[in-house]
């Protein structure tokens, strides 16, 4: 017997990352179903073990344990009419979202396609990706840019202090001031040339080193199946990540107002 061929097909990949949930799957096979109605859905888990099964219910994929032992990574959902519709949406861990789509009925098709992709795009794929090269880049580039500012910032701003003490030197006409000043800018000019950049220095490290092991934590969260035990992992993941974040801000707000404060204290000593 000939295989008819459908008359329309669409694909679509996601590039942002997902977090899904129960209410989504329900939501995706009843969007399904009220375009073709009379189509077999089947549902295909795969768990970190290398176990996979296959299913008509949904049911059985929502009540999933989904432990660390026996974690869902990719979620297979197919829809089918025999030569006239067929649907595959593929959510896997660390992979783009692939939904594919062709159909005998061309308007239904595309109907049901530009609908699955604006929800997936608006309620499941909104985790901007952050791949472990990217993270390199940016760390490298940022230590740069830190001790390029830090290298011409610092002694920009002893330089235009110094210039402030020698205007009001020179705007004097006691000799002996001047002396005392030219014997003084003698002996510490030398000693304090870098104590700015060095403190700026500091807390550039500081907070680089705070950032490469919180790097883990801060990095966006995605490729979640919250569905079983996953639900309260992922809750916990993000209260850390908020609690590293905040840790991150008030440590260098804390270190750069006392590299200032030690900065002056050093200054007026001198």
């Amino acid at each position: 017997m000939e295989t008819k061929k459908f008359g329309s097909s669409a694909k679509h990949v996601f590039t942002k990352g997902f977090i899904i949930e129960s209410n989504h799957l329900q939501t995706i096979e009843s969007m399904i179903r009220e375009r073709f109605q009379g189509c077999i859905i089947s549902y295909e888990v795969t768990f970190n073990n290398s176990n996979v099964y296959t299913t008509g219910l949904l049911d059985d994929v929502v009540s999933e344990e989904n432990s660390t032992t026996k974690n869902i990574t990719k979620l297979e959902i197919s829809a089918t009419i025999e030569n006239e519709f067929s649907l595959k949406i593929n959510f896997e861990k660390d992979e783009k979202i692939k939904l594919s789509m062709t159909g005998e009925n061309r308007d239904l098709t595309f109907l049901l396609f530009n609908q699955m992709k604006t929800y997936i795009d608006n309620e499941i794929a909104i985790v901007r990706r952050w791949k472990h090269s990217s993270d390199m880049y940016f760390f490298v580039v940022t230590i740069t840019l830190i001790f390029v500012v830090v290298a011409f910032l610092g002694p920009m701003i002893q330089s235009e202090i110094r210039s402030v003490d020698i205007t009001g030197v020179l705007a004097t006409d006691d000799l002996g001031e001047k002396l005392n000043f030219l014997i003084e800018y003698q002996i510490t000019s030398g000693q304090h040339d870098f104590t700015f950049p060095l403190i700026l220095s500091g807390i550039a490290v500081s907070v680089l080193i705070l950032s490469g092991i919180a790097i883990r934590f801060v990095r966006p969260i995605s490729d979640y199946f919250l569905i079983g035990k996953e639900i309260s992992k992922y809750e916990k993941k993000v209260e850390t990540r908020q609690r590293v974040i905040w840790g991150i801000v008030v440590t260098t707000i804390i270190s750069v107002a006392g590299g200032i404060v030690v900065f002056f204290i050093t200054s007026n000593i001198s």
